[in-house]
């Protein structure tokens, strides 16, 4: 959200709309974690292991999502939640709204997380107050 907030004036001029895909699919069962296919071995649960790709989408680099990322910028080999991401253009410059949905106790009940954040087109915090929900 920090990069979000400083560069939010070039993201919404270069996408001044956008929605990633959940990653992770929904279909994934990501509770004992999520692998990439091609790091994953070969008697993996094809139920667990998901394309990384998806994370290279031009939404997914804007944004410099590091929480699927390693210190080497490779992809995370192992992540246990699904991510979403959107953004679009406001009265006040750019809105981001992130979410993470993770099964915490493989109950098949997901618990989810939103932060949300507003800037004003010179970057500086709007009218929007940093803000973060959890439901379930």
């Amino acid at each position: 959200m920090a990069h979000f907030d400083s560069e939010a004036e070039s993201i919404c001029a270069e996408l001044p709309e956008a929605k990633t895909e959940i990653v992770p699919p929904f279909e994934k069962i990501c509770t004992n974690g999520c692998r990439c296919s091609a790091s994953a071995p070969p008697d993996a649960d094809p139920r667990t292991v998901y394309d990384c790709n998806k994370w290279s989408s031009r939404d997914w680099k804007l944004l410099r999502f590091m929480g699927m990322y390693t210190l080497d910028e490779t992809v995370n080999p192992t992540v246990y939640f699904h991510h979403k991401a959107s953004w679009r253009r406001t009265a006040q410059g750019c809105r981001l709204e992130f979410t993470v949905y993770g099964d915490l106790d493989g109950d098949g009940v997901y618990s989810t997380y939103e932060a949300m954040t507003e800037t004003q087109p010179d970057g500086a915090i709007g009218e929007w107050a940093d803000e973060s929900l959890l439901l379930e």
